[in-house]
């Protein structure tokens, strides 16, 4: 069984609790975030169809990980609620929807008050969150009234806060004939008893070989059901969006996520909903290649996907964090039985069934606490700058390229000014990345001697050291492509805080451009003396008696230690030296600048010039690549290269726009296509590039 590692994942607690309007008991188990970290929210989960709570205990130390309350219950008929009884076979898969809304609203009540007693009345936000039927049943919840099913209350409905529904039973893959629903209800109407094999397989859940097997051997996972338990999501579902999904409150958030590869239900369905709903605030993130189970799927998958919610969720959140108000929150008393009083302490350690993260969450561990005691930081970043629409086609395959392809497990945070829209602000956060909203740095003194005009805004890049949520930084420049994972840069590198690391500049010059500094020349080039295999790890040295030019650095990537007192040093420097007037490559000359002798050279291949690959063929490998860095022209400006193509940078700039085909079906999971075409279509010359 895999794992996410999680430093410390918090607290869990099991119960029992009863409804007193029904014989059921329900299985229950609560986690909550770690002393050290406020809580910025509460949510009640709803699991999916024949399975259970078990399989997300990775998820729920996950999200208490980040400060959010997690409350998860077997619903009645699933996991140990149906089978751990005195007649299993009479109460396993015995529910049907109305009781399952009915059971919602208990524990929707019954999880407020919890939350109240433990941090203060109304402390604590409550977002309804929900997966395969779950999701349907979060959805359905939301748009019960008026219908045969009474349930909720509206004064229920004023408890939540926002709905997160993931690969929501809406349709199916594998859609039963339109008369087969109609027939079944008259048979269980007759024969309530009647039990049928549903058609769910478990190598159709995740492309996680480990989670298919640990679900088919799994006791609580059986599809062995009644009838009317299958009834109510395959008709409801499809009646929430041809007709209920009128009745979804205008003013609570909903996000609507689907894995677009998904052979158990239908993403379709998700869009449909996302498109149809009044919601003022709704959002539909499509996953790529994702099959059903978002959470359970392998590698850093997994909680890429969890993060990107986490971080939905914790933007909707006003409050800054509380903590409880008594040392422990009983849970619910009178509900409460000690059949399994299962209270785990798990500060420390890894959550079971899960592996590791990207795409933005835990702002929560950014508060301070009650106690007023340091924040925890989060781990580290990748952060790039974003000033206007034009650079979103780039920005689309980078966070591609980074987050999906090669999975990271850390965050690409886009710094953003003023000048950048908000429907790019939107665009960005469906591909999965958080914004960050920045102020523009402008020298006072005017500088005239930039090699390119467009330059000027590259001083914002730095405010990237202000990002000091993080213990490490990674800044890169939206122009690029990672062709490996590069988390060794966060993982293993050893750099003092006042370092910085980063590639050399190419000061070759090929192209003998005039605005380029004299000294420009392949034989002052810190590549020149460089040769593989030697060069992957042994990057040329750089001494008090190096030239010049083997000081230079390319800020295209740049590994540094985030500090706000480090960033007002600098820019003050920025402010009052006259030398910052005189610079060629602003961020860059200053980077070099101001970190004489603390600059760290990293090997070619973290930040591989797309020029170098001709310039120095000893060195380069394309094998070897980890991150290609498009300067001079883009490949979204400069036109598709034909296959046989002798324009310069063809080469490289194929792998550019081999990534953006692949991705360019699925809008790399962004709902608009409106948004598509105004961002990325119109940004891109997708024609052949002549020269």
């Amino acid at each position: 069984m895999t794992t996410i590692d999680i430093a410390n994942p918090g607290t869990s607690e099991s119960v029992w609790i009863q409804d007193d309007s029904s014989s059921v008991k329900f299985y229950s188990k609560y986690w909550s975030p770690p002393a050290n970290v406020p809580t910025r929210a509460g949510i009640v989960f709803i699991h999916g169809f024949i399975e259970h709570i078990g399989r997300y205990e990775h998820v729920g130390k996950y999200y208490a990980s980040k400060g959010i309350e997690f409350f998860a219950y077997d619903q009645r008929g699933f996991g140990k609620t149906g089978k751990d009884t005195p007649n299993p076979r009479q109460t396993y898969a015995n529910t049907t929807w109305a009781l399952q809304f009915q059971d919602i609203e208990f524990m929707l009540k019954k999880y407020r008050t919890w939350l109240d007693d433990k941090y203060g009345k109304d402390k604590i936000p409550l977002f309804l969150v929900g997966h395969s039927m779950g999701g349907g049943l979060a959805l359905g919840f939301m748009t019960r009234q008026g219908t045969e099913f009474h349930h909720p209350d509206p004064s229920t409905l004023k408890l939540i806060t926002g709905v997160v529904a993931t690969g929501p039973w809406l349709r199916l893959i594998v859609q039963p004939p339109a008369i087969l629903p109609i027939l079944a209800k008259p048979a269980i109407a007759l024969l309530p008893w009647l039990r049928r094999t549903a058609p769910v397989y478990p190598e159709d859940i995740s492309r996680d070989p480990a989670v298919v097997e640990d679900n088919r051997q799994d006791k609580y996972c059986d599809n062995n059901v009644f009838l009317k338990a299958i009834q109510g999501p395959l008709v409801g579902g499809l009646t929430i969006i041809n007709k209920d999904y009128k009745s979804y409150p205008e003013d609570v958030p909903v996000l609507v996520t689907h894995g677009e590869a998904d052979k158990i239900t239908k993403p379709l369905g998700s869009k449909e909903f996302i498109e149809r709903v009044q919601a003022k605030d709704k959002e539909y993130k499509g996953w790529p290649e994702y099959y059903h189970e978002l959470h359970n799927e392998p590698g850093n998958d997994k909680v890429v996907f969890l993060d990107y919610v986490i971080s939905w969720i914790l933007v909707r959140t006003t409050q800054s964090g509380a903590s409880p108000i008594t040392a422990t929150a009983a849970a619910p008393a009178a509900e409460q039985t000690q059949a399994e009083p299962s209270k785990e302490g798990t500060e420390g350690g890894h959550a079971t069934v899960g592996a590791a993260a990207v795409a933005g969450a835990g702002a929560a561990s950014t508060a301070v606490t009650a106690s007023g005691s340091k924040p925890t930081k989060r781990k580290a970043c990748w952060a790039t700058l974003l000033t206007r629409e034009n650079y979103l086609p780039g920005l689309v395959v980078i966070s591609q390229t980074l987050l999906r392809d090669h999975k990271s497990k850390y965050p690409l945070v886009v710094m953003a000014t003023s000048t950048l829209s908000e429907r790019a602000q939107d665009f960005i956060k469906e591909l999965g990345c958080e914004v960050r909203m920045v102020e523009p740095i402008v020298p006072k003194a005017k500088n005239n001697n930039m090699a390119f005009e467009r330059f000027a805004e590259a001083w914002t890049k730095l405010r990237a050291f202000e990002l000091d949520d993080f213990e490490r930084v990674v800044m890169i420049d939206s122009d690029m492509l990672v062709r490996k994972n590069m988390d060794e840069l966060v993982d293993t590198l050893e750099l003092a805080p006042n370092q910085i690391a980063a590639g050399f500049a190419c000061t070759c010059n090929p192209n003998k451009i005039s605005t380029y500094p004299d000294d420009w020349i392949p034989p002052n080039c810190a590549f020149t003396p460089q040769r593989h295999p030697d060069c992957l790890t042994n990057p040329t040295a750089v001494t008090p008696s190096s030239p010049p030019t083997h000081k230079l650095l390319n800020s295209g990537l740049v590994v540094l230690t985030p500090s706000r007192a480090l960033m007002e040093s600098m820019i003050t420097k920025i402010d009052t030296d006259p030398v910052v007037a005189t610079y060629r490559f602003p961020d860059q000359d200053f980077l070099a600048d101001y970190f004489e002798d603390k600059f760290v050279p990293l090997p070619w291949m973290y930040n591989a010039l797309k020029p170098t690959r001709d310039c120095h063929p000893e060195m380069w490998r394309d094998e070897e690549v980890r991150n290609v860095h498009y300067i001079l022209n883009k490949p979204w400006t400069s036109g598709y290269p034909l296959p046989d193509s002798t324009v310069q940078f063809a080469d490289t700039h194929k792998w550019w726009w081999e990534v953006y085909r692949r991705v360019e079906p699925t809008r790399a999971g962004v709902t608009s296509e409106h948004l598509w075409a105004e961002l990325v279509v119109k940004n891109i010359k997708d024609e052949p590039q002549l020269e």
